[in-house]
């Protein structure tokens, strides 16, 4: 058997540019694999862009179903009270987001729930705006195609200072089936 091949995809910019994301970094740049420097730092009472990033399942030759797929990070923020904020969520899922320009202010497509911390233990990513597969076959990626958008976003904190923030690792697992 054939494993799926699945990447994550980010979408930035205006003119709608997807890139093969090898990193999550987080900074004042719309830009994939941003480098962790001091010119890309979140000034404190700031934003960093967005990140819209997908799961690319972009070749299954054997056919499997990819499905549940959860998302987290471990690690902390900088400041006691930065916050991680996102659109994937275990329950009263919102569906697929639309994709919109990535911004450097709070805006509803992030904050809509705090980043977990811990394997949230369910689904908290869609595919065809759903996180449980129907019988028609939305809800899971079978030949290739893209998961729902996660869309991510860190604020940091007026009180916190300036400086490098610990090491953070995002997440993403799927479940695969033959």
């Amino acid at each position: 058997m054939a494993l799926a091949t699945v990447i994550i995809r980010e979408t930035n910019t205006v003119s709608v540019t997807v890139t093969t994301a090898t990193s999550s970094n987080m900074g004042i740049l719309d830009t994939p694999n941003t480098t962790l420097a001091t010119a890309y730092a979140i000034p404190a009472d700031s934003y960093s862009y967005e990140k819209w990033q997908r799961l690319n399942v972009s070749a299954n030759a054997s056919g499997n179903t990819i499905q549940g797929i959860r998302v987290w990070r471990t690690g902390t923020l900088g400041g006691g009270s930065d916050t991680h904020t996102t659109n994937a969520r275990t329950a009263a899922y919102a569906g697929a987001a639309s994709y919109s320009t990535p911004v450097l202010t709070q805006t509803a497509a992030a904050n809509r729930e705090t980043m977990p911390t811990s394997d949230p233990g369910a689904t908290n990513l869609g595919i065809g705006g759903t996180l449980t597969p129907t019988s028609d076959g939305v809800g899971l990626i079978s030949t290739t195609g893209y998961s729902d958008y996660l869309v991510h976003q860190i604020h940091v904190h007026s009180s916190t200072t300036a400086g490098p923030a610990a090491a953070n690792t995002l997440y993403i697992q799927y479940d695969e089936y033959a």
